[in-house]
């Protein structure tokens, strides 16, 4: 937009005068020092989401970007919401639920195996080293293998928690079902 290129032309390319406010609130305004202790500190005093003045744009923009976040945030809670099924069949969100982990299960390895790798990329140098990118893969690799193993056991235990919730107390909704359908 004209208006921002303006802005950025005005007030980024030409050198400010002191006690120069970039819109009306005093916490945005150029620092006099050069210093990266005063820089961190200044930064740390900003607040975590700036009112649209900084950007040259009225509250109304504030207002309908927050409308807009409101809107996905409900539609996102009504997409994962329970849907009702009809009396001649479909399928319960339980089974969905369990179709899906077991999709996943045949999916997901049970383990990233470095051995597997190319030998040449842990070959040593000259000097005995190994690349260093080597070394980062190496653990980034045990790291997945800690993450797999994770999600290997949840989803696991969901079909057995599952059925022993209902089993035990079959008063109880699913995990992932809420008490309400639309």
């Amino acid at each position: 937009s004209v208006s921002i290129q303006q802005t950025v032309k005005c007030h980024y390319l030409l050198p400010l005068e002191p006690g120069y406010l970039y819109c009306s609130s005093d916490l945005y305004h150029p620092l006099e020092t050069i210093s990266l202790e005063n820089y961190k500190d200044y930064i740390e005093e900003l607040p975590l989401i700036d009112p649209p003045e900084i950007f040259d744009m009225y509250q109304n923009a504030n207002i309908s970007f927050q409308k807009k976040e409101s809107m996905f945030m409900v539609n996102t809670i009504l997409e994962v919401q329970p849907r009702l099924v009809s009396v001649g069949g479909g399928k319960s969100s339980d089974d969905i639920v369990f179709e899906l982990a077991d999709v996943m299960l045949t999916k997901l390895p049970e383990k990233l195996d470095i051995d597997t790798a190319l030998a040449e990329m842990f070959e040593p140098d000259d000097k005995g080293r190994i690349n260093s990118l080597s070394t980062v893969l190496s653990q980034e690799v045990s790291r997945f293998n800690k993450l797999l193993s994770v999600i290997i056991s949840s989803l696991l235990n969901l079909d057995t928690s599952t059925a022993a919730l209902t089993c035990i107390t079959p008063w109880r909704p699913s995990p992932w079902r809420t008490t309400r359908t639309i």
